[in-house]
């Protein structure tokens, strides 16, 4: 609006006034309450910035099956799966994967060989070891390749990807 003879002006903004709380929702799959704490902000932010686009490496077709269902509930994008270490290689090669879920035991290469090449291809590249065994099976072998962590197959769940993650 403008004002009297003293030329100045007054504008008044037509925008409508923000909600203090916005609604709640989604970003990128990841759910966003209206209003969030500190730590909730943090979280949040950190899944924003986590891997998403996966590549799910595991000879059993039915845990793949879970694991695709599991990481896609959780906002991932599954882009491919394999079956064995050669197969692994040549799909991360091809779509670029920025996680891999990678089984130890593989029938024609073990997981730590599949993740000691996937980095020296990709060092942006985030491995996560799974195998239906305990991890102390695997002693110091989980740390020396390069692998962010491991998940016993059991214990799989969105949670234990994102802490990794973190």
């Amino acid at each position: 609006m403008e004002g009297g003879g003293t030329g100045s002006r007054t504008v008044t903004s037509r925008a409508p006034a923000l909600a203090s709380a916005p609604p709640a929702g989604t970003l990128r799959g990841v759910a966003v309450p209206a209003r969030l704490t500190q730590r909730e902000h943090s979280k949040v932010l950190a899944r924003l910035r986590a891997p998403r686009r996966v590549l799910i490496v595991d000879d059993h077709p039915s845990f793949r099956r879970c694991a695709r269902d599991l990481m896609t509930a959780e906002g991932f994008s599954v882009v491919g799966e394999a079956e064995d270490g050669a197969s692994a290689l040549a799909l991360a090669r091809e779509l670029a994967p920025e996680l891999v879920l990678l089984d130890i035991r593989l029938p024609d290469l073990d997981g730590f060989a599949v993740a000691r090449q996937l980095l020296a291809h990709d060092p942006k590249v985030v491995v996560i070891l799974v195998s239906s065994r305990e991890r102390a099976e695997y002693g110091s072998l989980i740390e020396e390749n390069g692998a962010r962590g491991f998940v016993s197959k059991g214990d799989l769940s969105g949670d234990v990807i994102e802490r990794l993650l973190e």
